[in-house]
């Protein structure tokens, strides 16, 4: 995994898949960088920082993350996150791609 710099790239994202149903998808990501703003338009994802520090922005309140933090991300809501952030995901229902729109 490389590192990028500089706020017109796009971060270094890396997400291992660490359980599945049909009730959730639990992930481990480690962010690093500023996300994109996102929409999941399927899933409230709830997000518990592991390691690290960052910001996250979620619906235009922003809040610091650092270990042992948990925010909810309710379906329907604009956030973008940024940081050097370990952190595990978990969406409820299950994660799905076509679900997620990128705002820029």
């Amino acid at each position: 995994m490389t590192e990028q710099s500089g706020k017109d790239q796009e971060p270094t994202l890396s997400v291992e898949l660490l359980y599945e149903d049909d009730e959730r998808t639990v992930v481990r990501i480690a962010l690093r960088g500023l996300n994109r703003r996102t929409i999941n338009h399927q899933s409230t994802t709830i997000y518990e920082v592991i390691a690290g520090a960052g910001t996250i922005e979620v619906d235009g309140a922003i809040q610091v993350l650092r270990q042992g933090i948990a925010v909810t991300i309710p379906v329907g809501t604009p956030y973008r996150d940024e940081g050097t952030v370990d952190m595990v995901a978990m969406s409820i229902p299950p994660f799905d791609i076509d679900a997620i729109e990128y705002l820029d």
